[in-house]
């Protein structure tokens, strides 16, 4: 990449790992990555805005458009996130440890998003074979819909190699010090895209479907190529051994399974960043009840909420530079600290005072400045505890203990707000639960002090 210098920088803080940067250099590196996010943004958003809709056509039932749409990703990432992030730490290869994940798998990426909206005439053509034809009839589902499930399958699969290891890569390339500032870069980058494609590009999909889903993912699979093409990765140590006798599959599968658990749940440090981080997330238990909450509750049309969505959006967009600014000067457990606290102030003043659209906006306005703060600082905390050779194993051990809890934290959520009978009391929820994550933060960064802070950590 232009912009590596060969001789040690007069900043060391423009180093990252066997990695030396330019200034000019670590603009390029910001702009490459930052590219990708565009691209595999704007893929992003084809599923959950134009699927329901081709579902819908073929005939699929509520409950098959959102198992479709979502279900098969969880249980995607449940099972392949942990796989594909412990591989890629231990992978060493000419080309480093992140990027053949994602150049591997781009093609079937692209192959099987391209392919979704031709699932009707695939079934119809399979169909036209009486042994194949038997067989679909056996299924209860609409041929239809099952062949595009089967590609939404496909692509979910391999998208997941793509979606765990992006991050990895940022990680393994930004310099530390720079990290919240790219975060804020990317957060511009990834407000964009969506807006580009509701502008442009979404209004089209009456007219125009496959060529979207085509088109789109064409430009995906150039763009990636382009990122992966221009940043480069550092060189690793030698990865550690598996323990227990790996001559034989079985044997290096368990040794796998036994290292993986050893690392991400020995130390009460991770455990408090498992905590600090899921509580966030599951924060997030009884988000569908916010658009209820507006509609119903509080009488606003749905026009207006997408107005006043657009407004949070632009202040996010706005506020994300600053932010990662303030995440890499005065660190990261301090501003995701007082960014929920914050928030969770924000939500129970909107409990106690938004009565209508006006008093909507405010509220929505106001807290975006929280969000994406506390946001960036999220993503930056697992960078000041987790040891870098291995982030990626523990990025998806923390993604996989939080899903899992979520799926219980849906039920309490939805029981909470039935207790309480209105759809306003889930302020009250997101509320507490952001200053429990704050309360987790605090107490992650007194373990991480004692251990060394900024200048001396080093991981357990």
């Amino acid at each position: 990449m232009n912009g590596i210098s060969s001789n040690k920088p007069r900043d060391a803080r423009y180093t990252a790992g066997t990695l030396r940067y330019t200034a000019a250099g670590l603009a390029l590196l910001f702009f490459w990555l930052a590219w990708g996010v565009f691209v595999y943004q704007l893929m992003q958003i084809v599923i959950p805005s134009l699927l329901p809709l081709l579902l819908r056509e073929q005939g699929a039932t509520n409950g098959q458009i959102a198992f479709i749409t979502t279900s098969l990703n969880v249980i995607g990432n449940l099972i392949f996130v942990p796989i594909v992030s412990f591989n890629s730490d231990r992978c060493r290869s000419r080309h480093g440890r992140r990027r053949p994940y994602i150049v591997w798998t781009t093609p079937p990426v692209v192959a099987c998003l391209a392919l979704i909206p031709y699932g009707p005439d695939i079934a119809h053509r399979l169909g036209a074979m009486p042994a194949i034809r038997e067989l679909l009839a056996l299924s209860p589902i609409v041929p239809a819909v099952l062949c595009i499930a089967a590609f939404v399958a496909g692509f979910q699969i391999f998208d997941t190699f793509v979606g765990s290891v992006y991050f990895y890569l940022i990680r393994d390339t930004v310099p530390e010090r720079f990290i919240g500032r790219y975060l804020g870069v990317s957060r511009v980058i990834g407000g964009i895209a969506p807006l580009f494609y509701n502008a442009l590009i979404f209004p089209l999909a009456d007219r125009h479907m496959k060529a979207i889903f085509v088109g789109i993912a064409l430009v995906y699979g150039v763009g990636i190529y382009l990122m992966c093409w221009r940043v480069r990765e550092g060189e690793f140590p030698p990865p550690e051994p598996l323990p227990g006798h790996t001559t034989r599959a079985w044997g290096r599968l368990i040794g796998a399974v036994r290292l993986y658990f050893r690392d991400c749940f020995k130390h009460p440090i991770y455990w408090t960043s498992f905590f600090a981080l899921g509580l966030q997330t599951w924060s997030g238990a009884v988000i569908s009840f916010d658009v209820l909450f507006q509609r119903e509750d509080l009488g606003v049309p749905l026009a207006t909420i997408g107005f006043i969505y657009s407004i949070g959006t632009a202040v996010s967009m706005v506020a994300a530079m600053p932010c990662g600014w303030l995440v890499d000067r005065f660190g990261a457990f301090r501003v995701a600290q007082v960014t929920l606290v914050a928030r969770g102030l924000f939500s129970l003043l909107a409990w106690l005072f938004v009565r209508d659209a006006l008093t909507l906006g405010v509220f929505s306005a106001v807290n975006a400045l929280p969000i994406v703060g506390a946001s960036i600082a999220m993503q930056k905390v697992g960078v000041e505890v987790w040891p870098k050779e291995k982030y990626g194993q523990f990025g998806s051990a923390n993604s996989a203990f939080a899903s899992i809890v979520s799926i219980g934290m849906v039920i309490v959520g939805a029981c909470f707000v039935n207790a309480m009978g209105n759809y306003r009391s889930h302020l009250i929820w997101l509320a507490v639960f952001s200053v429990l994550s704050s309360a987790f933060f605090l107490l992650l960064e007194l373990q991480w002090t004692r251990r060394g802070g900024r200048e001396h950590y080093e991981a357990p």
